[in-house]
């Protein structure tokens, strides 16, 4: 009697031997075996290494493994499954993966399990961890979060000055946001003020409103990252030089620029934002969306296409069941069914395109409006 083994992708973690008995129809009912009531060939002893002085239970487990390692069609072990984390529940969607879940879902309940295990027992070292998920999580949580406050919108207005009781709101509103923020001078952050209301010669104009100032080229959801890096640099403030201290204002707004590039601007800006930069944000929201829809779309596609197999070559459904009518045997017939459902799929297929169509053609024209606004 023949033992057998299922042929698997990767190797298995188990090697289960079968046998058949029973024939029905030209099939066996299959039976699990042990392996000690198995004789194997000479030809499978030659995968295993001085096999007739290992003990009889090593002997048996290396026999097991060259088994296994001959029925996997990848001689490699089985990937380990794992949950695709997405950006948002979008791209969650469009993954069509089982186990995908949401950045902010995971963070969520990692966060929850992390304060749920310091209410129990107390332990400070939970709550690093919460800090660390925090930031991992959102990379400008070391900055803080852009409290959006009457403090930060008055800081933001670059028309006139601001005044000291502000500035103090300011630092101890971005010092609670996060631990790590260090306690920015009131004094220094007024002065920093003073000179982002300045033009590029250092000239304040107040009374000119549509004159761009250095503030302009500052984003709100940067200057946390921007203080904080005009505090580290100005270590002796108020001794420092005013030529040393507009020189790294300088250097501080192109960091904060560049920074801006890196960490995506939230969609609510500051009321004295300009209207133009309001739209290009909203813009950049709908080319999201409008890509998602289309590489959702597409995935939908192939995972019918995939689903039902290739379409062969009919004149008409009419035709299919034609065919199906003079059917002789069930292999026939259930080949027949698996192209009628690939025909409708096909026919799904050309009405959902429509739709990735429209969702490329209004992520085209997104894109010259936003060309057209960067130009004026």
């Amino acid at each position: 009697m023949r033992v057998f083994i299922p042929v698997t992708d990767f190797k298995a973690s188990q090697a289960r031997l079968y046998v058949g008995y029973k024939s029905t129809a030209g099939h066996l009912y299959p039976r699990i075996v042990k392996n000690v009531c198995v004789f194997f060939y000479p030809e499978f002893w030659q995968d295993v290494d001085d096999h007739e002085s290992l003990p009889f239970t090593t002997r048996r487990t290396q026999i097991c493994n060259v088994c296994k390692y001959h029925a996997a069609i990848n001689k490699g072990n089985s990937p380990r499954t794992g949950a695709p984390i997405t950006e948002d529940q979008m791209q969650r969607i469009a993954n069509r993966h089982p186990l995908a879940v949401p950045k902010a879902d995971t963070l969520s309940t990692l966060l929850s399990m992390e304060f749920d295990l310091l209410d129990r027992t107390n332990n400070q070292d939970y709550l690093n961890g919460i800090l660390d998920l925090l930031q991992k999580g959102d990379p400008d949580a070391v900055y803080g979060a852009n409290p959006a406050t009457g403090a930060l919108y008055s800081f933001m207005n670059f028309d006139e000055p601001t005044t000291r009781e502000t500035c103090v709101e300011l630092a101890g509103q971005l010092k609670a946001t996060s631990a790590k923020y260090p306690n920015l001078d009131p004094d220094l952050v007024q002065f920093i003020h003073g000179r982002l209301c300045t033009d590029d010669s250092g000239v304040a104009d107040m009374e000119t409103a549509d004159k761009p100032k250095l503030g302009h080229r500052l984003a709100q959801h940067c200057v946390a990252f921007f203080l904080r890096l005009l505090h580290r640099n100005i270590p002796t403030w108020p001794e420092a030089a005013p030529d040393f201290i507009e020189r790294e204002v300088y250097i501080a707004l192109a960091a904060a620029e560049e920074y801006g590039l890196q960490i995506e601007a939230p969609c609510v800006m500051s009321g004295n934002a300009d209207d133009k930069a309001k739209v290009i944000n909203c813009l950049r929201l709908v080319r999201r969306c409008c890509q998602s829809l289309d590489d959702y779309g597409k995935k939908c596609l192939q995972a019918v296409a995939e689903h039902h197999g290739g379409l062969l070559k009919h004149a008409s459904i009419e035709d299919i069941m034609n065919k199906f009518g003079n059917c002789v045997d069930i292999a026939s017939a259930q080949q027949l069914m698996k192209q009628l459902g690939a025909l409708h799929a096909a026919l799904f297929a050309s009405q959902t395109k429509v739709v990735t169509d429209m969702a490329k053609k209004l992520d085209n024209y997104v894109v010259e409006v936003m060309k057209s606004l960067s130009m004026e």
